[in-house]
């Protein structure tokens, strides 16, 4: 929160060497290490303050279930309100779309857009194909293990790294022409960056599991790009009443136990 930006966009889980092989817009790349390896320590190392001068557009459920909701100017907790039944997920049209609404309705305040992907469940159409025979009964996942993680089935051979590899890109892939149409539409500067990497066996160690101080998991991208920027001001944090959605579910649909 001390670096300088007027919108944060937080693609959940991207490597840096993921993005940088995929991004082809505009801005100066950098990388930078994260402070946590999963979502959970990135949000509570980085937020442990009060932030009146900034709108948190939410797709990833985790502010909430970390209790870190009131300290900002406000929330928005797209997870709540445009859940994608299909996917499990929250799209990336969506997150852009909310994200510049926010800005329009608080011009005089910072944002940050937490996205989903290419965080797991997978949206491309790799990831729709491991969906349909990893969860259909078809003799690649046997004993009903229709609740274990994606990186699980991984770690168990039950799915070859070369497919989940595809699929994790191409959610990234799906996702920049929304990052770039937000880019284009946000006044101010722009950040883009990650929480945390994945990992794909190095070391025994699958996804992005949490306390492990490992390059492949902190290793994020910092794309800066430059815009007229805004007039910053503080104001008293306004908190909106939840709605009835189990965030634990919500949690688990994106493979999180």
């Amino acid at each position: 929160m001390e670096e300088d930006w007027d919108n944060l966009i937080v693609l959940d889980s991207c490597r840096f060497d993921l993005f940088r092989d995929s991004w082809d817009g505009p801005g100066q790349l950098s990388s930078v290490l994260s402070m946590g390896s999963d979502t959970t320590e990135w949000l509570n190392r980085n937020f442990n303050d009060e932030y009146p001068d900034t709108v948190y557009v939410a797709g990833n459920p985790q502010l909430r279930a970390n209790d870190l909701e009131e300290l900002f100017f406000k929330v928005n907790n797209v997870w709540e309100t445009n859940w994608n039944e299909r996917f499990n997920t929250v799209l990336p049209e969506v997150m852009a779309n909310n994200t510049i609404e926010a800005q329009k309705n608080h011009s005089d305040k910072r944002i940050i857009s937490h996205w989903v992907q290419p965080h797991y469940p997978f949206i491309g159409e790799t990831g729709a194909e491991i969906e349909h025979r990893s969860l259909s009964g078809d003799g690649i996942v046997e004993n009903d293990q229709r609740n274990v993680s994606i990186w699980e089935k991984l770690s168990q051979g039950l799915i070859d790294e070369e497919t989940v590899r595809q699929a994790y890109q191409e959610n990234l892939e799906v996702a920049l022409p929304e990052v770039r149409r937000l880019i284009n539409e946000l006044d101010g500067k722009t950040i883009v960056t990650s929480d945390h990497g994945n990992i794909f066996g190095k070391y025994g160690l699958y996804g992005h599991p949490g306390n492990k101080f490992i390059r492949e998991l902190l290793e994020v991208p910092w794309l800066t790009v430059e815009g007229s920027r805004r007039n910053i001001t503080m104001g008293k944090t306004l908190h909106v009443a939840e709605e009835n959605v189990d965030v634990n579910e919500r949690l688990q649909d994106l493979g999180y136990k």
